[in-house]
């Protein structure tokens, strides 16, 4: 088992949903890998935390408001055939224009365009690493993908 499956896991870990097998697995896992250990240590303490909180009671005629409102039929919404009319006539001149353009040239791409260069591809490397866009120098924020 490896860190991502272990990660994804753990919630179902700590309230014992998952087979005794995989439960082992888990085990297994976590008592050699100190990052995952840490994460099931904070994910215990967080369920803790949230345990404690206040659940706020709901109205007493909660129930009914609330089977009454889910019992109604929704109401019907239609439109008036002015709007009909428009919508339809709106989406057959779009059509027309998308048909139209369809017939047109294409832009060339030129064979001979040469790849970017070397310097580029160093300077937007060095960016990436460094969090900022190559192109503004303003700071980028990157997705962790992390190596777990």
């Amino acid at each position: 088992m490896n860190c991502s499956s272990v990660s994804s896991r753990l919630s179902a870990f700590v309230d014992a949903e998952l087979t005794g097998a995989e439960m082992l697995l888990m085990q297994e896992h976590l008592r050699q890998c100190d990052d995952c250990a840490v994460e099931l240590e904070e994910l215990r303490s967080l369920k803790r935390m949230m345990s404690g909180m206040f659940t706020p009671e709901p109205p007493k005629d909660f129930e009914d408001r609330l089977m009454e409102a889910v019992g109604k039929p929704p109401a019907k919404q239609f439109l008036p055939w002015g709007r009909m009319v428009a919508a339809t006539g709106l989406a057959a001149t779009l059509t027309w224009i998308l048909i139209a353009n369809l017939g047109q040239a294409k832009p060339k791409i030129e064979a001979h365009q040469s790849p970017p260069s070397m310097a580029f591809e160093v300077k937007r490397d060095q960016a990436f690493v460094a969090g900022t866009d190559p192109m503004g120098g303003s700071p980028v924020m990157t997705a962790g993908f992390g190596g777990r």
